[in-house]
């Protein structure tokens, strides 16, 4: 039989199981929390897909309880079969009813039991229930409550190595399993968790009641995150032992030195030799930089939702601008760093944590290194002031996601954080730094586009030279730039010993990289022809490039060594011509036209400076005053032209400017011609107004305009 438990523990090879007893020794059982979780199969889909379409309710049969009542629960033994046991009700509280095997209470006497219990369920009711429903919900969520609306907690003798359990199955009616296919899972019809009676820690409780009202509210949810949820559970309410410094066991004996396991995907089964300890120390350390980041009631926005944790995240943080691989990107850098005072996100607040390198290169190095899926492969090259060009390669092209740390004497001097598909992925030239930590991850787009799985997830190969530079000399090439190309003569490659590096070698080739903003756009192996080009040379097609900064960089390759140096930077640039811009005005339907000729070179810029320009026409009057701005139509190819209504305007003379804004840059034309505008309604009176004053006639006069409704008229 399949069963799924939510945050048990499976009795296959467990071999070092890390907790603290009561003697404060390392014992093999007490707070392993690893869940069991084997293939739930088809039943999974349906309890998923009927609780999509048909919530549960409360009006389920409940257990009817009382104090000192003795009921028959389901739970599971070593083989994870169920099986029933009798328990007694030890104590009610106002949000739970705990209850012990009785068994238990007759191996250790009910006044031991009793204490023990007491003291469990003060932690739950003073401690857990308030902070965990304030942090990640209600237990009834869009499930409904089952029971009462208070949880059992059932202490009882768990299966070898299983320090707690929420089973979903209890979420269910009996007849609910019944009528679809699912017998053989038994439900106790309440809201429950399961801990073993030795279990010493309080943050198992926690843990477990968190994974119950996580599956009320999304029953689907991506195991890395209901996981790292849980585990934040004994951080938020405080039932990690101080011991710990708010870093979990699994944070500390194993992610730490593990980095380079996916975020995303849950090492159930711990294969590849990969144990699954360091899914719960990575997927803490993200919850718990989350939580510091974006806050408590983002984080239970995130569980409420409903939404694939990836989509909840990224939802979120659309709010301020940001993309879940900037948030992972500052949370890798964080996990080198915790260095709050650099950046309020390079660290943890109410930790002290860092991850170790998984590779130190002190000297000359080649060789391969495997970039995961959202994890974080970290290399320190440790340079002790000798000179290394040192060159990462990305084998195969794959969107890999870089942070860059510089220090000098122990101190950062510069970061770096970046994602390219670029073959080049990191480039230091002779370093002048004591250390650059480097970290690289293979990223998709924005966000992961799996929101979690079962297994290791996949890689990207990455290559890794550091290599003494000055074994190769290498002339200064002439290098020609005009519109549309860009020409290298006069390349020479020599080793020291003075053997020539020359087309023909099966191993050798010299390439130019053409990039821009870490971005290769062109590569272009180059030719040895010593007549044509006095060494190595080519002729290289720029006509493609739009406006901008771009770099060019050498590689040459002999097969044993990779070198890359930055021969030659250009910038380019286009050219506006504007024709003069000649207007027209019609008194009689009151609207101004002007048309203008601008042409865009060179030619294949047009479509791309239109496309993302804006392209105006600034109306002012004789005061130079302006008046109004119209945006301008495309006629023809290089024709434009604007038609507006002036109805409004005062009569006087016009003129206009029309200018094009690409880049933060202002392209203007001259001055257009200028033209007369007289409103055709607008008529002119002269009023003479007689105002008497002390006995004395004044008599003034006034030029009025008046419109449409006024007529001449005398003024006595």
């Amino acid at each position: 039989m399949a069963v799924i438990i939510s945050s048990g523990t499976y009795s296959v090879d467990i071999t070092k199981i890390i907790s603290k007893s009561d003697t404060g020794t390392i014992s093999e059982k007490s707070s392993f929390k690893i869940d069991f979780w084997e293939s739930f199969g088809d039943h999974k889909d349906k309890i998923a897909k009927v609780l999509k379409n048909k919530p549960i309710s409360a009006d389920l049969t409940q257990i009817q309880l009382a104090p000192e009542f003795v009921e028959q629960f389901f739970v599971l033994n070593d083989d994870f079969h169920y099986q029933s046991i009798s328990a007694e009700l030890i104590v009610e509280n106002d949000h739970s009813y705990f209850y012990v095997q009785e068994s238990l209470i007759s191996v250790y006497g009910r006044e031991q039991v009793e204490a023990a219990i007491n003291e469990e369920k003060q932690r739950f009711e003073e401690k857990i229930y308030n902070e965990s429903i304030e942090t990640f919900g209600n237990i009834e969520g869009s499930l409904g409550n089952i029971g009462n609306g208070k949880i059992i907690v059932l202490i009882a003798n768990l299966p070898t190595n299983v320090a707690g359990y929420f089973d979903p199955v209890n979420e269910y009616s009996r007849e609910f399993l019944d009528n679809n296919g699912m017998g053989e899972y038994k439900s106790n019809e309440w809201e429950m968790v399961f801990l073993d009676y030795n279990e010493k820690y309080e943050t198992t409780l926690a843990h477990e009641f968190q994974h119950l009202i996580h599956y009320n509210h999304d029953a689907n949810e991506a195991r890395w995150f209901d996981e790292g949820c849980s585990e934040l559970a004994g951080y938020v309410t405080n039932c990690q032992p101080e011991s710990w410094e708010n870093v979990t066991i699994f944070a500390k004996t194993h992610f730490k030195y593990h980095s380079d396991d996916s975020l995303v995907y849950w090492n159930y089964y711990s294969s590849e030799g990969r144990n699954v300890r360091i899914d719960y120390g990575g997927s803490y350390l993200f919850l718990h930089y989350l939580y510091e980041q974006m806050g408590k009631e983002e984080v239970k926005e995130m569980i409420d939702d409903s939404l694939p944790a990836i989509r909840s995240i990224s939802s979120e943080l659309q709010k301020l601008n940001r993309s879940f691989n900037d948030l992972y990107m500052d949370w890798i850098t964080a996990l080198i760093l915790d260095n709050q005072t650099i950046d309020s996100r390079y660290g943890f607040e109410n930790m002290d944590y860092q991850i170790n390198p998984l590779k130190t290169i002190n000297g000359e190095y080649s060789g391969d290194i495997y970039a995961p899926y959202y994890g974080a492969y970290t290399v320190s090259l440790k340079y002790m002031n000798k000179k290394y060009e040192t060159t990462i390669i990305n084998k195969e092209n794959k969107r890999i996601g870089v942070v860059a740390i510089y220090k000098e004497e122990g101190e950062v001097v510069r970061i770096e954080q970046y994602t390219t598909t670029d073959s080049a992925l990191f480039f230091l030239p002779v370093s002048n730094y004591s250390e650059v930590i480097l970290s690289f991850s293979y990223l998709d787009t924005e966000q992961p586009a799996i929101t979690g799985a079962f297994g290791t997830g996949d890689v990207a190969k990455i290559e890794i030279r550091n290599i003494d530079p000055f074994y190769l000399s290498i002339t200064n090439p002439a290098i020609l730039k005009n519109s549309t190309h860009l020409s290298i003569y006069g390349l020479n490659v020599l080793f020291l010993n003075g053997t020539d590096i020359h087309y023909g070698s099966d191993n050798d080739s010299v390439t130019v990289e053409i990039g821009k903003d870490y971005s290769s756009l062109i590569n272009q192996e180059l030719e040895f022809n010593p007549v044509k080009y006095l060494g190595w040379g080519s002729s290289i097609d720029i006509s493609s490039l739009l406006p901008g900064n771009y770099y060019v960089d050498l590689i040459v390759s002999t097969g044993e060594y990779y070198f890359k140096k930055r021969i030659y930077t250009f910038k380019i640039t286009f050219e506006i011509l504007f024709s003069s811009v000649k207007i027209t005005i019609n008194n009689d339907t009151s609207t101004l036209s002007a048309e203008c000729i601008i042409i865009i070179l060179p030619k294949n810029f047009q479509e791309y400076v239109i496309d993302v320009g804006e392209i105006f026409a600034y109306i002012y009057d004789s005061s130079h005053k302006y008046i109004l701005k119209v945006k301008l139509e495309n006629l023809e190819e290089n024709l434009w032209n604007i038609t507006t209504n002036v109805d409004n305007f005062e009569e006087g003379y016009y003129y206009i400017f029309t200018r094009l804004i690409f880049q933060n840059e202002v392209f203007s034309s001259f001055r257009s011609n200028i033209v007369y505008f007289k409103p055709i309604n607008v008529s002119r009176s002269v009023f003479r107004v007689d105002v008497i004053i002390a006995g004395c006639v004044l008599v003034v006069y006034l030029n009025s305009r008046k419109k449409n409704r006024i007529k001449n008229r005398g003024v006595g």
